[in-house]
């Protein structure tokens, strides 16, 4: 089985979650009079990805940020191999791809400063049969997590 994950935004989880990655909570300045905005304000589509692909999912702003994406799949039992090209520019504290299964085992991810692209593919790992969530998250100040290739395949 091979996953590719999509990056377009979406501002909930009422649609199928197959189609797109859902923006988890976070914002681009919670200083801001009320809080928090919404997640949304700080994920993106970036021209140029990894390997000469035309796009990639931007994560970040020019202020303070948290958040990212995520989305839901369903998986067999079995063993595991993450892979994704990422990049980061400005100021981004933390960054990282989080797969948890559906026995609530998580598997991270941290996702170190570079400002060239690098592919980056962890130890397989299992996963139990069910609904994984794949989550891609960064913060920051004034900065930007780029992604592009990330795939989730079924070793055996």
């Amino acid at each position: 089985m091979i996953m590719y994950i999509s990056h377009t935004p979406v501002r909930n989880d009422s649609g199928s979650p197959r189609e797109a990655l859902a923006v988890q909570s976070g914002g681009r300045d919670a200083g801001s009079a009320g809080g928090a905005q919404d997640g949304s304000a700080i994920v993106t589509n970036a021209n140029g990805g990894a390997n000469g692909s035309s796009f990639s999912l931007r994560i970040g702003t020019t202020a303070a940020f948290s958040g990212g994406v995520r989305q839901q799949i369903t998986v067999p039992a079995g063993t595991y191999q993450l892979a994704v090209s990422t990049k980061t520019t400005g100021t981004v504290s933390a960054a990282q791809v989080t797969v948890t299964d559906a026995g609530g085992a998580v598997r991270t991810l941290t996702v170190p400063a570079g400002s060239a692209w690098t592919v980056r593919r962890p130890a397989a790992f299992t996963l139990a049969a069910g609904t994984a969530t794949v989550a891609v998250q960064a913060a920051g100040t004034d900065g930007y997590l780029y992604v592009d290739g990330l795939s989730l395949v079924r070793a055996s």
